[in-house]
């Protein structure tokens, strides 16, 4: 599709540390039962072209992403 929205890597990490926006959507590893109806939600409430992104194992207050370390769950 030529009319979708291009993000760059610098746009992408920008929006890993905002808030969260109608477009935009963060849970962490122990929400995990609730990605496929996030990625569903944003999938049907998103124009076409838009992008809306959704980054999973990332806490979802302030956007550090959840490595292996158990303690971050």
């Amino acid at each position: 599709m030529d009319d979708l929205v291009p993000l760059t890597d610098d746009e992408l990490l920008r929006r890993l540390g905002d808030f969260e926006d109608s477009y935009v959507e963060r849970k962490p590893r122990k929400q995990q039962g609730e990605w496929l109806q996030v990625m569903v939600a944003l999938a049907n409430s998103t124009p076409p072209g838009y992008p809306a992104i959704f980054f999973p194992c990332v806490d979802d207050k302030d956007g550090r992403p959840q490595g292996e370390d158990p303690d971050r769950i």
